[in-house]
């Protein structure tokens, strides 16, 4: 047992032998290292027994401290172990520098400690100040650094990234990531941390955060949530639209492991209540795995970044974003230390061979420390064929046409030198494996860079009569050319990925394709009115993307169908823009293509408008639905289903723009033809039903309306079941027709049946739910006051939803402390079922903010004039009017205006909780909390409570 560990370069071995001489004067007990490290970098067993019983670590550092691979794993070790006995505090290590300023001191953690100098103190001042520091840490605590515990594993949301199995070397780059996001503790920074890790393909980007999260876990007990872009994948065309949509993907598979209900919620629903599953959540970390290298502007990166002010944001890309981050740390090349033991895990050096390890070493030399590359020299290393590292050596160093050609591919993908080299491995790699390694491998490389589920494998193959899927993919993992994912599927790095596409025929590689595309969309197919089904096989949806869009093959009927299914696969998951994606591309594809015939390319017209109808873009939804009504009924008839289809759709675009005259007499039109042609009650004439009662009841007949509602409600309840989503529209769809007719007290039951049978099948915190539950309040006349703290919670601030209950609930309040009888009513309420053009709650629509902003300081004037300024009515109110004026934002420092009494409002109904706690609503304080934090969050800040 030690009480100081001393740590030094051995050109400082002088220093280092004067100082544990003062020491031992001093009745302290030294362990001076004066033995190197490992090829593995793991610590012998008498350092590590050392180091474990020693109660700190002294590092004497100076200039070449860092180059000594000993010093590095001793620093890091002891300072993860400091870290963890004194719950994040790293005063057990204490160095000394020597010719070193504080700004070149790494990690910076060190500097945290109290910083001592061998320029200003001497030997024995040295000791002096060492010696007392063991004192104190003895009289404190007795625990030695291997007292340290372990660590636990963190919780993955949804699982754990690829990263590598046996991890080496990085600590600085762990180190300074840790203290970039840290960058809140730092005075006068109060941002929100967004961290970007920028490196070159195959550098260890992945393995670095994945390490970082777990190293650091006791910093995020909230959790570690992954989020892959595979936003460098050639395959697909990297766009915003792109990018929005893969993170809606994987935001959903993220929803599920929270237990939240997604269903159909599009993205910006998704992350607000994603958010506010979080805001109460322990501090968590936010990954997001392989950001493009273009394309990427600050609002897109805003989108991306953790979703409330306890999350940490760790981005990884190949590009820079330097300007659009807080910090960014370049991934350099692995050092030779740390290289060798990347490449020699599997297969350990043998003792005292030197040209064993000269030969290790100049591979390392090859491949400049690439880790990727290293990782796949060590999978060769585990073949029965295997004899030296210095015959390993020869074979990749061979060169034939194979590899010149796999070169000039990889060329524009790598850094300047490393493609022949990492070329060579791939040869061996692939030239390795059994059969079943190579179908999996070629059918890998027409795929998408994203997971590979093992059950599309084995579709595929068994096509193809070959039942050697898990055979394959075990085959790929252990030469280390794929990463299984701990959820059915494996994902191959995108430099793999690219470099198998160039190492099969491409005739060869086109059964796959062809093979995988007739699969996948007749598996979507199979997924249409199952959204259970559907929300299964989103796996598979960037896999289409890639089968689809590739420039290598010219695509067909089997490609068009794909991306069809999967258009409308993401429609159905509540991802509009990904369905727009796919349909666009559909429709740019077929367009051109001349074996596409009327038929096929009147069909895509239909679905695009849908797509452009989604995606709330109706005039051009609208320009596209009459272009395919007019084709369709020149090609088809007025009377077929097709036709009834795409009329449906337009009067839909029609409604929402507000022409419901227009809506109202097409609408009519297809549900007396459906009702005419289609034999029993389909399910497409019931849904023609819902729509016509939604027109009727906004324009026309009401009553009318009242009378098909009851109809459609016991239609669908019996083709459907009670609580099917349409049976449920078409109970809305009455409720909102009895309040326009001014039937409140039925509007009100019905509402309230709408809003319980949705909470119990979609969760009190569901948009549909909440929207119920606004309705019931419209028709009873109660106060919006309870759903506003309900759309807070659930949605945030600055959700559409969300806004359309501040401005019922400011003019709804206006009108109760109105007295000018001269004046008329300023409202009469509307259920929140309106179309956008009535409801306008785009950011740049200024005539609607302005009008909430005037609204808002109305009412503000009339209670403070009733109330004094520290009554909880007056301090509600106020939250509304800083709401309303952060929301505008019209002018310069109207945030600042807002934040001030955003800041009252909360200190003040703070105070009457403990004052007159009777006066006060439970939802009070949370929802003056909620705005407060949000504004503060618009300033740039975050709240620190």
């Amino acid at each position: 047992m030690y009480d100081v560990f001393l740590c030094y370069n051995w050109d400082y071995k002088s220093w280092a032998d004067e100082l544990h001489a003062a020491l031992r004067a001093r009745n302290v007990s030294v362990f001076q290292d004066d033995k190197d490290i490992r090829p593995n970098r793991s610590l012998a067993p008498a350092l590590e027994a050392a180091l474990n019983g020693s109660r700190m670590l002294v590092p004497l550092i100076g200039p070449t401290f860092h180059q000594s691979p000993s010093c590095r794993v001793e620093l890091h070790t002891a300072l993860r172990a400091a870290y963890y006995l004194e719950e994040g505090r790293t005063e057990r290590v204490l160095p000394i520098t020597w010719r070193v300023s504080p700004g070149e001191l790494r990690p910076s953690q060190l500097k945290r400690a109290r910083l001592t100098k061998r320029e200003t103190l001497d030997t024995d001042a040295q000791a002096d100040l060492i010696a007392e520091r063991v004192t104190e840490l003895a009289r404190l605590d007795s625990r030695r650094l291997g007292d340290a515990p372990a660590g636990r594993d963190p919780e993955w949301l949804p699982l754990p990234l690829p990263g590598n199995k046996q991890f080496y070397g990085r600590e600085l780059e762990l180190w300074q990531i840790h203290d970039a996001l840290e960058v809140k503790a730092k005075p006068g920074n109060q941002g929100h941390p967004v961290v970007s890790v920028r490196g070159t393909a195959g550098e260890g980007k992945t393995a670095v955060c994945e390490q970082f999260a777990r190293l650091f876990a006791r910093d995020h007990p909230g959790g570690v949530f992954t989020i892959r872009l595979s936003g460098n994948d050639r395959t697909t065309r990297a766009d915003p639209s792109l990018v929005s949509s893969t993170f809606h993907q994987e935001l959903r598979a993220i929803a599920e492991r929270l237990q939240i209900n997604a269903a159909r919620l599009d993205l910006h629903t998704l992350i607000a209540t994603i958010g506010n599953y979080l805001r109460d959540r322990a501090p968590y970390l936010w990954i997001v795995d392989d950001v493009p290298a273009t394309g990427i502007d600050e609002s897109i990166l805003r989108t991306l970044q953790a979703p409330t002010g306890n999350g940490k944001t760790l981005l990884t890309t190949r590009g820079q974003l330097s300007n659009l981050v807080s910090s960014e740390i370049q991934l350099a090349a692995l050092d030779p230390g740390e290289a060798v033991a990347v490449l020699t895990h599997r297969h350990a050096l043998p003792e005292g061979r030197s040209a064993e390890r000269d030969a290790v070493r100049q591979i390392v030399e090859d491949l400049n420390g690439h880790a990727l590359g290293l990782k796949l020299v060590a999978g060769l290393t585990t073949l029965p064929t295997f004899t030296t590292y210095a015959t390993l050596r020869d074979e990749l160093n061979r060169t034939d046409s194979d590899l010149l050609e796999n070169t000039d591919h990889m060329a524009d993908e790598l850094p300047l030198g490393y493609s022949k080299s990492f070329s060579a491995i791939m040869i061996r790699s692939t030239s390795a494996l059994d059969d079943a390694g190579r179908e999996v491998l070629a059918l890998a490389s027409v795929l998408a860079a994203a997971p590979i589920p093992a059950e599309l494998v084995d579709a595929v193959l068994a096509v193809r009569a070959s039942s050697t899927g898990p055979q394959g993919l075990r085959n790929l993992e252990e030469r280390g050319l794929a990463d299984y994912l701990g959820d059915g599927s494996y994902l191959l790095h995108v430099l793999t990925a690219r470099a198998a596409r160039f190492r099969f025929p491409a005739l060869y590689r086109k059964q796959f394709h062809d093979t995988a595309a007739d699969v996948i969309g007749d598996a979507l197919e199979s997924g249409r009115d199952h959204v259970d089904l559907t929300r299964a096989l989103s796996r598979y949806l960037p896999h289409a993307r890639a089968l689809a869009t590739t420039p290598e093959w010219q695509s067909g009927r089997t490609e068009w169908h794909m991306l069809s299914e999967a258009g409308r696969a993401h429609y159905e998951l509540g991802d509009p823009t990904g369905a727009l994606v796919a349909f666009e591309y559909l429709h740019e594809l077929c367009e051109k293509s001349p074996d596409a015939d009327e038929d096929t390319r009147v069909a895509i017209l239909v679905n695009l408008g849908a797509a452009y109808f989604g995606h709330d873009k109706l005039p051009r939804a609208r320009e596209l639905q009459e272009q395919a009504v007019e084709r369709l009924t020149a090609s088809k008839g007025i009377r077929h289903g097709d036709t009834l289809q795409a009329q449906d759709n337009l009067a839909n675009t029609l409604s929402a723009q507000g022409d419901y005259l227009a809506a109202k007499k097409l609408l009519e039109h297809v549900y007396r033809l459906r009702r005419e042609s289609e034999e029993g009650t389909t399910r497409k004439r019931l849904i023609t039903l819902n729509n016509l009662v939604i027109v009727l009841s906004r324009h026309g007949s009401r009553r009318h309306a009242l009378r098909l509602g009851l109809a459609a409600w016991a239609l669908w309840q019996r083709s459907a079941g009670p609580d099917a989503p349409e049976t449920l529209e078409a109970v809305e769809n009455l409720a909102n027709t009895m309040l326009r007719l001014g039937q409140h007290q039925y509007a009100a039951d019905t509402y309230a049946y709408l809003a319980d049978r949705r909470r119990i099948v979609l969760g009190p915190g569901h948009p549909d739910t909440i929207d119920a539950t606004e309705n019931l309040a419209t028709a009873r006349l109660d106060s919006y006051w309870a759903i506003y703290a309900d759309r807070l919670r659930e949605h945030g601030p600055e959700h559409p939803d969300t806004r359309h209950t501040l401005r019922q609930l400011i003019r709804t309040d206006l009108n109760r402390v109105h007295t000018d009888p001269d004046e008329p009513e300023l409202l009469v309420d509307v259920p929140a079922d309106l179309p956008p053009d009535t409801t306008k709650l785009a950011d740049e629509d200024a005539e609607w903010l302005s009008e909430l902003v005037v609204s808002a300081i109305e009412l503000d004037a009339q209670v403070s004039s009733e109330y004094r300024a520290e009554d909880p009515r007056a301090l509600r109110v106020r939250v509304l009017l800083a709401h309303a004026l952060a929301l505008a934002d019209q002018y310069e420092d109207q945030i600042d205006v807002a934040r001030n009494l955003a800041t009252d409002a909360r200190d003040g109904l703070a105070e009457a909780v403990e004052r007159t706690p009777d006066e006060v609503e439970d939802f009070d304080l949370p929802t003056a909390r909620a705005i407060h934090r949000w504004i503060v969050r618009l300033s740039g800040e975050e709240s620190t409570y």
